[in-house]
């Protein structure tokens, strides 16, 4: 995990004003004056929030710069790979079990955040799982170490969304360019070798600096070889205690095939039809998602049709080792997010991030089973997944195993009114429009 100072601004739009620091995963903000009622429907995939006008202004620029793993790789930033012949022969922190601990301080948090080196998913390929109560920390990363780069993802297929935090073994002066969008972001060089690091985990004499330059805006953070990162060149994120892993890996040397599986309710044929609500506006609104067809590698087609504006755009859901995962036109498989994931799979307190060319949204599992409602159905087991725009918890999706998305609650809500959804076969009533 690599949290840094990476820019400062501040954010004017009509009358309310926002002071902003961004964190590399943590954007706080210091005054909020007033909510325009605007309401209108932003699709991430198929998360559907609603909100005002002036908050999308605000959140599609300060977001931004939140999402520093949306990145597109450039020539001086070099993509990661799973050679056999890598060597990274000073590195040791990065192992199955390594488990570190931050305390975090900023405008509105004061906090601690567990990061766990959870799986090998191939060689020096590592799953991170980062827990907090801080809502803009990415629940899972992707972390790669490749001849001494250290590069990070929220993209575990998706190679142009790897960026490089850090060169072990590097001389001092060394330097490359960060890219966030294609855009180029900032410059990273590594400012000085064994630098003696204070923390509240102990004193590290290994420290890698690298000076981070964003315009004018100059940071500093901390790399260790033996124990990750160790903090900002302030106090404001501090290693707080660290143990390196000892669990056996018997990872394969590529990271494995997409399983393109399926879900119960992912069939050709299905259509979701929701009314949208929010509390900035006493206006309804509707959408309607139907699954058109499907390929050769069981990837459908949906499409997604909004009744206020008329518009319809399409989206491409597919199963990846328990996950449902979207894309959308103009993108591949390699750049999906997940929206979804099996109950059998899921645990509470973890959760991944999407992005959708301009804005980040983190997903945290609320409940493996929580009882939801909605007109079609009535009361039903579901997966309860916050979403959350960075800025506020903006709802809760509730996922049935068999009827799909049956409702989302909170700031934006939205409700199933009517749907072709299978019943459980339990019940032996199968609806037209199924194949099984």
């Amino acid at each position: 995990m690599s949290l840094c100072v990476f820019k400062y601004c501040k954010l004017t739009f009509g009358s309310f004003f926002i002071k902003c620091v961004f964190y590399k995963n943590i954007l706080s903000f210091r005054k909020l004056n007033y909510f325009k009622t605007i309401t209108f429907v932003i699709i991430h995939k198929n998360t559907l929030i609603m909100i005002s006008k002036n908050i999308l202004k605000s959140l599609s620029m300060a977001m931004l710069a939140l999402t520093i793993f949306s990145c597109t790789k450039k020539s001086s930033d070099p993509e990661p790979n799973n050679s056999t012949n890598n060597s990274n022969t000073n590195v040791t922190f990065l192992k199955v079990g390594t488990v570190s601990r931050y305390h975090y301080t900023s405008l509105f948090d004061d906090d601690t955040l567990k990061t766990v080196v959870e799986e090998e998913i191939a060689k020096d390929t590592f799953l991170i799982r980062n827990y907090s109560p801080i809502t803009t920390i990415i629940p899972r990363q992707y972390m790669v170490l490749s001849n001494n780069v250290l590069s990070l993802s929220t993209r575990l297929r998706d190679k142009n969304y790897y960026q490089v935090v850090c060169k072990f073994g590097q001389p001092v002066g060394t330097t490359w360019d960060v890219y966030r969008n294609g855009v180029f972001s900032y410059k990273a060089t590594i400012d000085s070798l064994n630098a003696r690091v204070v923390t509240e985990a102990g004193i590290y004499n290994d420290g890698v600096k690298v000076k981070i330059v964003s315009g004018s805006s100059i940071s500093y953070q901390y790399y260790s070889p033996s124990a990750g990162i160790l903090g900002l060149k302030n106090s404001s994120f501090n290693l707080k205690s660290h143990s390196t892993g000892s669990l056996s890996s018997n990872a394969p040397v590529k990271v494995p095939g997409i399983t393109y599986g399926n879900f119960n309710f992912l069939k050709v044929g299905n259509y979701w039809k929701y009314s949208l609500s929010n509390v900035f506006s006493s206006s309804i609104d509707s959408i309607r998602l139907d699954i058109l067809s499907k390929d050769s590698r069981n990837v459908f087609k949906v499409k997604v049709y909004i009744e206020s504006t008329k518009s319809t755009v399409y989206q491409y859901w597919f199963e990846d080792n328990g996950y449902l995962m979207v894309y959308m036109d103009g993108e591949t498989v390699l750049n999906a997010d997940p929206i979804y994931v099996t109950p059998s799979k899921a645990k509470v307190g973890q959760g991944w991030s999407g992005y959708d060319g301009s804005t980040s949204y983190i997903y945290k599992i609320k409940s493996v089973s929580e009882n939801a409602s909605s007109t079609k159905y009535g009361t039903l087991p579901c997966l309860a997944i916050d979403v959350s725009s960075g800025f506020f918890s903006s709802q809760t999706n509730h996922w049935n195993v068999d009827k799909g998305q049956i409702n989302a609650t909170g700031l934006s809500s939205q409700d199933l009114v009517n749907s072709n959804a299978r019943q459980n076969k339990e019940s032996g009533t199968i609806l037209p429009g199924f194949i099984d």
